[in-house]
């Protein structure tokens, strides 16, 4: 009797570690079937005077200590700035993270007391991302330009207004040429602007452009406060460029497109004078035949 129940006691305490056992393997199963993976969202206002003002972002996500884009997920985006914060729609990201929001209604948003705008985007989230949201905020600004002439030295004026009409000291505004491949910096790497908010850059001599116009980028990139903000101008003060017609020359080492006339002819001239002269053979042949 004794040994019944020793053996008993066994076989519970077996039963029971094997219990335990198998509910915590089922418990930490689950929870690596529910562990997701948490979203990284950057976002900033970009507002180019000459045509659009948006919220250009990027989505990541970090595994195993490497981070990767977010591709073909949707975010939304608010107005938080007013007491009810309003929905403006909702953009996809492409196959790098990246993606924009063009704030069409820019001019309906609403601004705090002392001018500053609030967006935010969010993720809802699903099967293997958690939920995410960035807020951002911005002061709308201006940039005024203008070319003027002194000492028969060309420079570019430009200043920056917070809501039209206020100077903006202390911003760092950048000066660019567009090149093909990669913009041409004017001026120095930091141009900070006066008291009332105007900058002047000397424009070197010498830089050539298509008719002798230069295309110029003039902004405040990555502002706390203002975010980038652009305007786009010409500047006809370039050195015109003379295009090269060689490659339309109908020569010898052309491509194919522009070979010379007398070759053309001559060839035109062979291929009829070869099919015309197997037709007339191809003729007599069914007047021997008819005969």
């Amino acid at each position: 009797m004794k040994e019944m129940r020793i053996r008993l006691n066994k076989k519970f305490w077996c039963l029971l570690v094997f219990l335990i056992c198998q509910g915590w393997v089922s418990s930490t199963s689950l929870q690596a079937q529910e562990k997701k993976n948490r979203v990284r969202l950057s976002a900033e206002f970009v507002h180019n005077l000459n045509s659009d003002a948006l919220i250009e972002f990027k989505a990541t996500t970090r595994i195993d200590k490497v981070t990767h884009p977010l591709g073909k997920i949707k975010l939304d985006i608010y107005d938080e700035g007013s007491e009810e914060e309003s929905a403006l729609g909702h953009a996809i990201t492409d196959s790098k993270g990246n993606g924009k929001f063009i704030l069409e209604g820019l001019n309906d948003l609403v601004a705090d007391s002392v001018g500053i705008y609030t967006l935010g985007i969010r993720f809802k989230g699903n099967d293997s991302l958690r939920r995410a949201s960035k807020s951002i905020t911005f002061k709308r600004a201006t940039l005024k330009t203008d070319l003027f002439v002194e000492d028969s030295i060309n420079y570019i004026r430009a200043t920056l207004l917070e809501a039209d009409t206020i100077p903006v000291s202390g911003e760092s505004v950048s000066f660019y040429v567009e090149r093909l491949f990669r913009p041409l910096r004017i001026g120095e790497e930091f141009n900070i602007t006066d008291e009332s908010g105007t900058v002047i850059v000397p424009v070197e001599e010498g830089i050539p452009a298509f008719e002798g116009k230069l295309k110029m980028v003039v902004g405040v990139f990555e502002s706390d406060d203002y975010g980038t903000v652009k305007t786009n101008m010409e500047a006809p003060i370039g050195i015109p460029i003379e295009l090269d017609k060689s490659h339309i020359e109908r020569t010898l080492w052309s491509p194919k497109g522009q070979a010379p006339l007398f070759i053309l002819f001559f060839t035109l001239f062979l291929l009829l004078g070869s099919w015309g002269l197997i037709v007339y053979l191809i003729l007599n042949l069914f007047r021997i035949a008819k005969n």
